[in-house]
């Protein structure tokens, strides 16, 4: 098995890929898309940051803090969230932007400002208290998680056992949601 892992999305006809995984839709309408999982993601800072610069109780109030978001999301800069039957839309430009989660989670450990990141890069981190959410009574525009790939490979035995074990063991409600959803964070 050849890994590849970058966060663009791919046409795996073109790339030679038996499948990609990927949270934005295929690109082409000769893909066939498996959803696996909802994508959930939320604001959190470090508890350092928000000691410093207050909790936001608003959307709006984002506008007023260090804020560095992920570049790759589909909304770019142009954020949804909705509470019960309001939904708020706004820019939110973030003093910085990178195409790697994994940095944005970092850097907000640091205290150095509020990110949103998906659940599961966050998790961990928020459990162990290095992270607080923020706006959890918020929610996002939910993405999936999903398997992509040609319409050739659907009979193809190694992608659809890679696909349907993957389906199988992380289930309707990835782990790392559970306790999240336990303490009301997320949905």
């Amino acid at each position: 098995m050849d890994v590849i892992i970058n966060d663009r999305v791919v046409d795996p006809i073109e790339e030679g890929f038996d499948v990609a995984f990927q949270i934005f839709p295929p690109i082409s309408e000769s893909l066939i898309e498996r959803r696996l999982f909802p994508v959930r993601r939320l604001f959190c800072a470090a508890p350092a940051y928000v000691e410093a610069h207050g909790t936001p109780q608003h959307p709006r109030d984002l506008l007023q803090h260090n804020t560095a978001l992920y570049s790759g999301y589909p909304s770019r800069n142009r954020w949804t969230m909705t509470r019960g039957d309001e939904t708020f839309e706004m820019e939110i430009p973030g003093m910085i932007r990178s195409n790697s989660v994994h940095l944005l989670r970092d850097y907000a450990v640091t205290g150095a400002a509020v990110v949103c990141l998906p659940t599961l890069v966050a998790s961990a981190a928020l459990l162990d208290g290095s992270l607080v959410p923020i706006l959890s009574e918020y929610d996002l525009s939910p993405l999936s998680f999903a398997a992509v790939y040609p319409e050739t490979q659907r009979q193809a035995l190694k992608v659809r056992v890679l696909v349907e074990f993957l389906a199988e063991w992380l289930g309707p409600q990835p782990k790392w949601d559970v306790p999240l959803i336990e303490r009301g964070w997320i949905r």
